[in-house]
């Protein structure tokens, strides 16, 4: 058997995490209205993009109280696993995932036989996607881009200013005295482009 980390939760925290820190929530309404509201648009993305029912009720229950617990995403995972079953993979809980500071779930992975791989695997990766994008691609991205856990990781970032200012000036990248989010976003990709990683986040950034 071949094993491999759930792709989906991984490649999006490590092509969004930093991007999501400068992504602004709507500035309307208390944080809480913020989150419920967030999660109303993502169930209404969810359904318009063929989701699952229990995927789509799942982002409304959260949109009613503003909050997407570990057991409402673990509940999510028997139907993408018998769907991984039904392509010829499969799937089991192992671990948790930090996706921002104070943010955890319980994550998963999902296992196939070499030989299956081998005889048909640009077909095989696209089914088991299909099956990721039914029951949990949307949640996922819910977990991650959440205006809370935004604010989670950009402040985990600001917090880091120090040792981001004196990496980068050892780039020859200079930030102003007090940056904003955004200015410290676009250093860390320039010096991300020199081949040096200013910032390295927590454990959900990791591919």
């Amino acid at each position: 058997m071949r094993k491999f980390v759930r792709e989906l939760g991984a490649a999006l925290a490590a092509s969004m995490v930093l991007t999501a820190c400068t992504a602004s929530p709507p500035s309307e309404g208390s944080p809480l209205q913020r989150q419920k509201d967030y999660f109303a648009d993502m169930a209404s993305a969810a359904e318009s993009a063929g989701a699952t029912r229990l995927q789509i009720d799942t982002l409304r229950k959260a949109s009613q109280t503003g909050d997407l617990t570990p057991d409402m995403v673990t509940a999510l995972y028997d139907p993408l696993f018998a769907c991984l079953e039904s392509v010829g993979a499969a799937g089991q809980i192992e671990g948790t995932k930090q996706i921002a500071p104070g943010f955890s779930v319980p994550d998963y992975v999902i296992s196939f036989d070499a030989d299956m791989l081998e005889a048909g695997g640009t077909e095989l990766d696209a089914q088991v996607r299909g099956c990721q994008d039914k029951n949990v691609e949307f949640v996922w991205r819910a977990l991650f881009l959440q205006p809370e856990a935004v604010e989670a990781r950009a402040d985990e970032m600001m917090t880091s200013l120090p040792s981001i200012r004196e990496c980068l000036a050892g780039l020859g990248i200079e930030l102003s005295d007090e940056p904003n989010i955004e200015e410290v976003q676009a250093a860390l990709g320039e010096g991300a482009e020199i081949g040096t990683h200013c910032f390295v986040p927590g454990d959900y950034s990791a591919p």
